[in-house]
């Protein structure tokens, strides 16, 4: 992984941006490193990234978003999008084989699921990790 400032057996710091990092346990499998790279990225956008106003990334909704997905997916499940929102959120989404899942990481508190499949929408605006964790079984199912 490109952006790993230290490894050893036991951590992995990656930086977040100019001034923060966020850190792991454990060994990583490469699939778990992009991840992780992936979100890392969007701790660079600056404030008004969009230019409307939009507020940099939360570095602890980062970390939230990146124990919740390491917690949950596995190593061949489809790597989603991972898109940054305007309130300093990380938007994670899927779009694969008729289903759609979207996560809405909107602080380490606070997360939206939108979920579709077979024409049925179902929205959680305070969803828990085991309706997440089932959405995303869903997903993998459909596959």
């Amino acid at each position: 992984m490109a952006s790993v400032a230290f490894e050893s057996d036991t951590w992995v710091h990656v930086p977040f941006g100019s001034d923060a990092v966020l850190a792991f346990s454990g060994h990583l499998e490469t699939w778990q490193e992009q991840l992780i790279e992936k979100v890392a990225a969007l701790g660079a956008l600056p404030e008004n990234w969009n230019s409307y106003r939009s507020r940099r990334i939360d570095i602890d909704t980062a970390g939230f978003a990146v124990c919740t997905l390491l917690n949950n997916l596995q190593h061949d499940d489809p790597m989603p999008s991972i898109v940054p929102t305007s309130n300093g959120g990380i938007m994670v989404e899927w779009h694969v084989a008729g289903v759609d899942l979207e996560i809405d990481f909107k602080s380490p508190t606070w997360v939206q699921l939108s979920f579709e499949k077979d024409g049925t929408e179902s929205e959680v605006d305070d969803a828990s990790m085991t309706q997440l964790s089932e959405c995303i079984a869903q997903l993998r199912d459909a596959r």
